[in-house]
């Protein structure tokens, strides 16, 4: 009986280690090999840091299956695009104990669009309000430089970024002074742009949101494969 006793105290004792051994040694190098897979793949200037979900970390991964994964990192850009801040959510996350690891996801990330659109030649002034943008800039009227306004929403389709001016306005100090309708016209023109957003292999740009000086990029994000 004892003796019996004594193996079940092993046995137990023996699980514990491995539980533990799965949280202190294994999770952090499952979640090491999914950054810098991420890292390479998507062409990264850093590595992102990533929390493998699920708990005992071994026996999810023994069951193949794990809860979520996501990933995180900030101030990285791609293709002239700063991203001030990106996460990554994969939801049931399948486990191959071998070599595969997938999921179907989001990403979520808050651009500096200002920046990038200026980089390109668009060097208005960009302010972002929730569900707005107004872009400024000056024209000539009667030979004095009047600031004007256009506001409207941006969209995103086929992978690029547009604006459509919907209202138009002058501003300022000199906003009683009458602009020909042709001058407006030739400022609507100016302003209104579209521009290629950065092509990222398995990630589909889906919808774009615009807050208080802050625009977020939404994607989804195709089947994720690791594999070793």
């Amino acid at each position: 009986m004892r003796a019996l006793r004594a193996l079940l105290l092993i046995v137990v004792l023996l699980v514990a280690l491995a539980l533990v051994a799965g949280e202190v040694l294994l999770r952090p190098l499952a979640q090491r090999a999914v950054a810098e897979d991420v890292q390479d793949r998507y062409q990264l200037d850093q590595r992102p840091s990533v929390h493998l979900g699920g708990f005992p970390f071994l026996v999810r991964v023994v069951m193949g299956h794990l809860p979520s994964a996501t990933g995180r990192l900030r101030d990285t850009t791609i293709e002239g695009l700063t991203l001030e801040e990106v996460e990554l959510r994969l939801q049931d996350v399948r486990f191959d104990t071998f070599d595969l690891l997938g999921g179907d996801g989001e990403v979520r990330a808050d651009v500096d669009l200002s920046r990038y659109l200026a980089d390109r030649g668009l060097s208005f002034d960009v302010r972002f309000t929730p569900g707005q943008v107004t872009v400024g800039g000056t024209v000539t009227v009667a030979g004095t430089d009047v600031r004007v306004e256009a506001t409207g929403a941006l969209a995103i389709q086929d992978g690029q970024l547009s604006f459509r001016p919907a209202g138009i306005q002058l501003v300022g100090s000199r906003a009683t002074l009458t602009a020909p309708q042709a001058v407006l016209d030739t400022f609507r023109d100016r302003v209104a742009f579209t521009v290629p957003l950065p092509e990222v292999a398995g990630v589909q740009l889906t919808s774009l949101e615009i807050g208080t000086g802050t625009a977020t990029l939404r994607a989804d994000l195709a089947e994720y494969l690791l594999t070793g």
